[in-house]
């Protein structure tokens, strides 16, 4: 628990670090949008987005392994009673 949250705290000064050096403005296009924002605004909605497809991949990789183990466990419990499929 301990190292854990030792790798937070490093993380989070690292991420504040990163910010707090890019302040500037930047100029986007987008498609056919283009708008002007400040660079830390950028990398936090780029860090949001990746964080939510990431846990998006994640929690599907989770629920096909929790089928696919669910389906192991009924094949070996049919084997086990004697039945078939």
């Amino acid at each position: 628990m301990k190292v854990k949250r030792i790798a937070v705290s490093v993380f989070l000064v690292l991420l504040l670090t990163l910010l707090l050096s890019n302040l500037h403005p930047v100029f986007l296009r987008f498609l056919i949008w283009e708008f002007r924002a400040p660079a830390v605004a950028v990398i936090l909605v780029s860090l949001l987005c990746g964080a939510l497809v990431g846990c998006f991949f994640y929690l599907t990789w989770t629920r096909r392994r929790r089928r696919k183990e669910a389906g192991n466990d009924r094949r070996v419990e049919t084997v086990v009673d004697g039945k078939k499929e």
